[in-house]
């Protein structure tokens, strides 16, 4: 019945009774208040039970949204995604400030269940792209400086692929990125910087800056377009010759990150691991990594491959907060793989939301529709 979205009162119609009485005789069918009830919150039980089995010491990225169902009621939805399978709790907020404290406050708690009842290892949260949910992700670092808070990059890519419909012709396109990067080295002091010491390396006899040209005046256009293509050389030495592509600020920037989140610096083993993955070498290689295996079966199974549990086969120790030496690697590459920089689950769950709290059922509590939505989506997922 959750599964199908049937309504609990199916029960109590005398076609389904005598249905029954037909063709199971004998069969007990329990009436709509047990069914919702009862019934299933002991199903719910045995769901949290199950998901909690599945995700215990496991790395997991946290999510928040809002939503108001058709009772004009504001929810906030918390999820933690966990290699895939996820847990889901509703706050009602219609009598509470619509603020980053009331957010921060519901985030905090959710936290405190993830890390205490569900025992999965928290790494990030993510959230949209409000004002409100900005400063709740500044505060949340402010009380835990270990967690990386993540804007939602489907809202973010929502808000691009907009602006790119909006457009007709494939040449206004082309000069609209064409602007953008302009524009952006003009804001950046430090890239028009860099750029200027590509051109003195390239020997440009006269150091050229970027134009951005007038809305109103054309030729302004075409002469920043012609700049921009005299620069080509130069902007492309810029991205050739980035720091990234450097072993040792790799290693800087990793270092970084490992003590930001284990408040220590790695150790030499770790950073001899780290060279030997950059170069495909030795336990790293392709070959050891068993990367074709893994891509094969993704493309048997018709799904993604799982990085994780690519890097949990080279992890050697069991325990998770052993990140001395090349195991600190594992740890580190899983616990950055876990993050999750998105909320369309939360997204997706609104939708099963919406479809279970109807017109018809306007009078249906939040925890009611949440404990459907838990069981349905626990049902899908082992179905």
């Amino acid at each position: 019945m959750v599964s199908g979205l049937v309504s609990w009162r199916v029960t109590e119609i005398p076609y389904w009774k005598y249905f029954f009485a037909k063709w199971v005789p004998g069969a007990i069918l329990p009436d709509r208040g047990v069914l919702s009830g009862r019934i299933l919150n002991e199903e719910v039980v045995k769901t949290d039970s199950e998901t909690r089995g599945q995700t215990r010491g496991k790395f997991g990225t946290g999510q928040c949204d809002g939503w108001k169902n058709v009772a004009k009621k504001s929810l906030i939805t918390s999820m933690v995604n966990v290699e895939y399978q996820v847990s889901l709790n509703v706050t009602d907020i219609s009598s509470k400030p619509k603020t980053a404290d009331t957010l921060l406050d519901i985030v905090l708690k959710e936290i405190e269940h993830v890390q205490n009842v569900l025992m999965v290892l928290l790494v990030a949260w993510c959230t949209d792209c409000s004002g409100e949910s900005a400063k709740m992700r500044r505060l949340l670092r402010g009380v835990f400086p270990w967690i990386i808070v993540l804007d939602c990059w489907a809202h973010q890519f929502n808000l691009v692929v907009g602006d790119v419909l909006k457009l007709k012709l494939p040449l206004i396109k082309v000069v609209d990125r064409a602007l953008e990067t302009i524009k952006w080295f003009l804001s950046h002091s430090i890239a028009v910087g860099l750029l200027n010491e590509q051109q003195k390396k390239a020997d440009f006899p006269v150091i050229l800056m970027l134009i951005l040209p007038v809305l109103t005046r054309w030729t302004t256009h075409y002469l920043a377009l012609d700049r921009l293509l005299t620069l080509k050389e130069p902007l492309r030495q810029l991205v050739l010759s980035s720091p990234f592509r450097s072993t040792s600020e790799l290693f800087a920037l990793a270092a970084k990150v490992f003590k930001r989140f284990y408040n220590k610096s790695p150790d030499g083993v770790f950073r001899k691991a780290f060279s030997e993955y950059l170069a495909h070498a030795g336990m790293w290689s392709d070959e050891r990594m068993s990367l074709e295996y893994f891509s094969n079966d993704a493309r048997e199974r018709n799904t993604f491959v799982d990085v994780v549990s690519i890097w949990r086969e080279k992890l050697m120790s069991e325990n998770l907060n052993d990140v001395d030496g090349a195991n600190g690697l594992v740890v580190l590459a899983m616990w950055i793989m876990s993050m999750v920089p998105n909320s369309a689950s939360t997204e997706r769950i609104f939708s099963r939301f919406g479809a279970v709290h109807t017109k018809a059922r306007n009078r249906m509590s939040a925890e009611k529709t949440r404990k459907i939505v838990v069981l349905r989506t626990h049902i899908d997922r082992k179905h």
